[in-house]
């Protein structure tokens, strides 16, 4: 099984039998032997924290109220109902495709993942 397909697969599982509160990226981190190993297999953790995206690749730093044109209440209800003042996505990128929980096949860019097509849409911002 190539690294992809594997990185699929382990998302998938991880999805299906995550316990409750557990994050799904770190779930798969350790799955595939924590951190240091993912990194030698080539998979990079990317992170949303607050209004910042660091992708890891292109570009290196996005704010994403200026990429969506948002304001940061109607970004914060985005990404988590407006539940926590500090709102996070993290998802891993192999091989410049990026995944999640939503798109364990990953996608070329990290603003078409599902939570990314989400701001984008509430915007009409549409992808860039």
């Amino acid at each position: 099984m190539n690294e992809a397909a594997l990185l699929t697969a382990t998302i998938r599982q991880v999805v299906a039998d995550r316990p409750e509160g557990v994050r799904v990226i770190d779930a798969v981190i350790e799955r595939l032997g924590g951190a240091e190993a993912a990194r030698a297999g080539g998979i990079a953790l990317a992170e949303a924290v607050g209004f910042v995206v660091n992708p890891g690749f292109d570009p290196p730093l996005v704010r994403l109220c200026d990429y969506f044109r948002l304001d940061p209440a109607a970004q914060l209800a985005l990404f988590d109902g407006g539940r926590h003042v500090r709102a996070a996505h993290r998802w891993l990128v192999l091989a410049g495709r990026h995944y999640d929980a939503e798109c364990p096949e990953g996608v070329d860019h990290w603003h078409q993942l599902p939570l990314f097509r989400r701001l984008a849409e509430t915007s009409g911002r549409g992808s860039p």
